[in-house]
């Protein structure tokens, strides 16, 4: 038998053992599998063989087909996705079960940690929840739960998700690890769930999470601080725009539980061409602040600068 990948320009044959024939017709159904691997290059896939009970497989009964088993490895292109580990081109294992043939199926995808190439301040991983990405190569459905159509903050671009043609990733929820000078007082790294994103030529995301960090728990490389609001923006892999929001306390200050002595914060993130993200602060000025350094107490005046590095 012949599995015919249309969109890869390809085809590959299948083989079966134990095939049971009678005087007409097959005893019952027949399934025919991948003998060993096959890449597709065109469509940066590499079809999974060997194991009769895993590999790509297409099952017939006396009626004609009745499924095909799709197992895959896919890796995305060369320049978008970057492997955590490895540090080279980011790579996922995909499974789906079709009644309706190659034209037809979603995947459920699993997927280790990686970055956006020239972006690895921020790291994209599983979730608590360990909840798939999905691959739609559907030409009449799309993943539940996909925006349609797919729009960017400002509504100035849009994938055509709304069309039961598109095709890409669909990831409904995914785990955001910011960047290392953002931690808990311990050192830990900040990981944050954002929801909805899709890959279709790139990442593409707009995620805002709320009170993310208490001001007791944050080090902001060494200063007390809180996150109670964080965006980022990222369309096809292009840093957009990202922010953050909170509340910090000068190091002269040894009561980080004092309201009096919690400035409030806004903060912008910036991606240079060359480089990791880039941090400008804007703290508030406030009066009655504790100077425990000096045993006194003081305001912050309008005009004062405060640098964060």
């Amino acid at each position: 038998a012949v599995l015919d990948i249309i969109d890869g320009n390809s085809k590959v044959g299948l083989i079966g053992q134990g095939i049971c024939i009678d005087n007409n017709d097959f005893c019952g159904e027949v399934k025919l599998y991948l003998s060993q691997d096959f890449e597709v290059p065109v469509i940066g896939f590499k079809l999974l063989g060997g194991d009769p009970l895993t590999a790509n497989s297409i099952t017939v009964d006396k009626d004609g087909f009745d499924s095909l088993l799709i197992s895959a490895k896919y890796t995305f292109p060369d320049g978008s996705l970057i492997d955590v580990s490895s540090g080279g081109a980011a790579s996922v294992l995909m499974t789906s079960d079709t009644e309706e043939g190659w034209s037809d199926w979603v995947a459920s995808v699993e997927f280790s940690p990686f970055y956006i190439n020239g972006f690895s301040d921020i790291k994209f991983g599983p979730d608590n929840n360990a909840t798939p990405m999905y691959y739609d190569h559907s030409d009449k459905r799309n993943p539940q739960g996909i925006p349609s159509p797919y729009t960017n903050t400002d509504q100035t671009d849009q994938i055509a998700t709304n069309e039961l043609t598109w095709k890409g990733f669909y990831i409904p929820s995914i785990g955001l690890t910011l960047p290392p000078s953002l931690s808990t007082v311990n050192g830990d790294p900040l990981v944050i769930k954002a929801e909805k994103l899709i890959f279709d030529g790139g990442i593409s995301g707009s995620v805002s999470v709320n009170n993310i960090l208490d001001i007791g728990d944050g080090s902001l490389d060494g200063w007390y601080f809180s996150i109670d609001q964080f965006k980022i923006d990222i369309w096809k892999n292009s840093f957009k725009q990202s922010s953050l929001s909170g509340k910090v306390v000068l190091p002269v200050s040894n009561e980080y539980s004092k309201a009096s002595n919690q400035l409030n914060y806004t903060c912008t993130l910036s991606k240079p061409n060359q480089g990791g993200l880039d941090f400008n602060f804007v703290i508030l000025p406030k009066d009655n602040i504790d100077f425990d350094i000096f045993w006194a107490s003081g305001n912050l005046t309008q005009g004062t600068s405060i640098q964060v590095l």
